[in-house]
């Protein structure tokens, strides 16, 4: 059985101190591209502010899986 620490990687995980969803959305857009994640941003941003109209990625207690 895999454990979902075998999907993760320690280096995209965050402890934020924003005031919002989208600034935290954000940041952690920022964080994936700092370390070579992704490439567009912008694009990048915007399918996850699709996917968070279509339903929540909060989990609760200022957690979230986006």
């Amino acid at each position: 059985m895999n454990k979902i620490a075998s999907y993760l990687d320690a280096d995209l995980i965050a402890f934020l101190d924003v005031q919002s969803r989208d600034d935290a959305l954000r940041s952690l857009v920022e964080l994936a591209h700092s370390k070579d994640k992704i490439s567009d941003t912008k694009e990048f941003y915007n399918a996850i502010i699709d996917r968070e109209s279509i339903v929540s990625t909060g989990i609760g207690m200022a957690v979230a899986h986006p």
